[in-house]
C-alpha cells in the first residue's frame, strides 16, 4: 500500500505487541557468488534490537507498518552491507505482530595510521586515527585522533563521541581536542618582558608551552564543542 509516497506494510488486525518484541533481526554474513549473504552462525551480530526499534520510531500498540524512510536511514548509516525486510511475525495469544528484519553487519572498528607533510613548514607528522561506530550494539560512535609533528612538544588530540540517530532529528557529536599551533611574534618582540606582555594578548583558551621551532611560538589551543543535527526541510 503507498500512502503519501511511502511503501506502507500494514494490517487491519494486528499491532506491534506488548509481549513480544517490535523488531527481530535475522543477522546475515557474506556467501559467495552465487549467494551473497546467508544466514550467520547461531544469528550472532552485534546491532541490538532495541537500537533499530529506535531508528524506525515503533511503538507497542502501534498499527503494525513500516516506511522506507527508517529503512533508508539504518541503511545510510554506513553500519550494514543489506538491510532488508523478511517478513512478520504473529504472536498466538494477542492480536500482535513483529517485524522481522535482515540485516548484513559492515566492520564497524577501523584503524588509521598515517604520516603528514606540511604544505608551508615542510613539517614531517605521524598520525593515528581509532573509530568504533557501533559502540555496544546502539550506533554511538567513539573516535580517537593523535597527530603529532616532530617540532612540537605536544600532540593533536580529538576524543569523538556522539549518535547519528540514523539521520533523523536529534543527532548529537561531542569534541574534546587539544590543538597546538605555531605563531610567529612580531619583529619587535626581542625580549622576554615583551614575549610575556604578547602572551597576555592572546585568548585565555591558548596556553603557552614556552618553546620555539623555527622561530614560531608554539601554542595549544584546548576545549569542546558540542553539535547537533537537526533537519528541518528540502532545498
Amino acid at each position: 500500500m503507498f500512502d503519501e509516497g511511502k511503501l506502507v506494510l500494514q494490517t487491519d488486525t494486528r499491532a506491534f505487541g506488548f509481549e513480544i518484541k517490535p523488531v527481530e533481526i535475522v543477522f546475515l554474513r557474506r556467501g559467495n557468488s552465487s549467494l551473497p549473504f546467508v544466514e550467520s552462525f547461531g544469528n550472532k551480530g552485534k546491532t541490538r534490537e532495541t537500537t533499530i526499534v529506535r531508528a524506525l520510531d515503533l511503538k507497542a500498540g502501534q498499527p503494525f507498518k513500516v516506511d522506507l524512510d527508517g529503512l533508508r536511514g539504518i541503511h545510510r548509516s554506513n553500519l550494514f552491507d543489506y538491510v532488508g525486510i523478511v517478513g512478520g511475525k504473529q504472536a498466538k495469544e494477542e492480536k500482535a505482530a513483529s517485524l522481522v528484519l535482515a540485516l548484513a553487519e559492515k566492520k564497524s572498528t577501523v584503524f588509521e595510521p598515517g604520516i603528514t607533510k606540511g604544505l608551508f613548514d615542510s613539517q614531517w607528522a605521524g598520525e593515528i586515527s581509532f573509530e568504533e561506530r557501533n559502540l555496544f550494539g546502539r550506533n554511538y560512535l567513539l573516535g580517537v585522533d593523535f597527530l603529532k609533528e616532530i617540532d612540537m612538544k605536544k600532540e593533536s588530540f580529538k576524543l569523538r563521541f556522539g549518535n547519528n540517530r540514523f539521520g533523523r532529528k536529534g543527532a548529537w557529536m561531542t569534541t574534546f581536542f587539544r590543538d597546538p599551533f605555531k605563531l610567529k611574534p612580531s619583529a619587535e618582540i626581542i625580549n622576554e618582558k615583551e614575549l610575556r606582555q604578547y602572551d597576555a594578548k592572546l585568548p585565555k583558551d591558548v596556553h603557552n608551552t614556552a618553546s620555539a621551532a623555527g622561530g614560531y611560538d608554539c601554542r595549544t589551543r584546548e576545549g569542546f564543542n558540542v553539535k547537533f543535527h537537526w533537519p528541518f526541510g528540502n532545498w
